[in-house]
């Protein structure tokens, strides 16, 4: 099972298009603490549950979590996660402490773009994988029918479980005017049940189109 982890709000960059704005909007000061992370580790414990992957990816720029590289150690040595992954927009590499690189399995960047340290390239090519997000989608609102989710959740945000979705939900939120965020509490979180969910959030989602990649629609609804 992969989990997302969102970390912090704060990012070098202000993309409007970015799929991660609705959350950092409504939360722009956000830094995940280390009461958070403990809370994690103690509750996949109560469950005896190992992690095949945590997704560390935003809902800003994770290498600008002021916890890093704490927070990665403790996650490396509690013994119940398999691969550590960071997406990351690359600007900061240098704030992953050396040891540190040891934990990771590998670094998404999505901005091929930006001006990478060559020698943290380098060094830790082996680890660091560029990726081509060139080429854009925009879904028209709401959709006809549910086709599918790029989200990939389950995710974890202020000691909550969202179950299916990852921060575009909450720009489908302010598209649909609804209230229900469809999180449970982590220490009531059990991804072993069945949990029902009202697919039709997911009409506003500009992560419900199957697409590889598509950025929400931000840039028109906001300007």
């Amino acid at each position: 099972m992969r989990l997302l982890l969102e970390v912090c709000s704060v990012c070098q960059y202000k993309c409007k298009g970015c799929a991660h704005l609705g959350l950092r909007n409504r939360d722009p000061n956000y830094q995940m603490s280390m009461e958070e992370v403990q809370n994690l580790v103690s509750r996949l414990r109560e469950l005896d549950l190992k992690l095949d992957e945590l997704h560390i990816h935003g809902p800003g720029e994770p290498l600008l979590w002021d916890n890093l590289n704490i927070g990665l150690r403790f996650f490396h040595q509690c013994g119940l996660i398999d691969r550590i992954t960071v997406v990351t927009n690359g600007l900061s590499f240098g704030k992953i402490d050396e040891d540190v690189w040891g934990f990771i399995h590998v670094i998404f960047s999505r901005y091929p773009e930006a001006k990478y340290n060559e020698d943290i390239l380098e060094a830790h090519q082996d680890k660091i994988e560029i990726a081509d997000r060139s080429k854009f989608y925009f879904p028209s609102f709401p959709h006809a029918k549910f086709n599918g989710c790029n989200c990939s959740g389950p995710m974890l945000y202020k000691d909550k479980i969202y179950p299916w979705c990852g921060p575009p939900l909450f720009d489908a939120l302010d598209r649909s005017n609804k209230e229900d965020d469809y999180s449970v509490p982590l220490k009531e979180w059990d991804p072993r049940k069945v949990m029902a969910m009202d697919y039709d959030i997911c009409l506003w989602c500009w992560a419900n189109i199957g697409a590889s990649y598509a950025p929400n629609e931000a840039h028109k609804i906001r300007g």
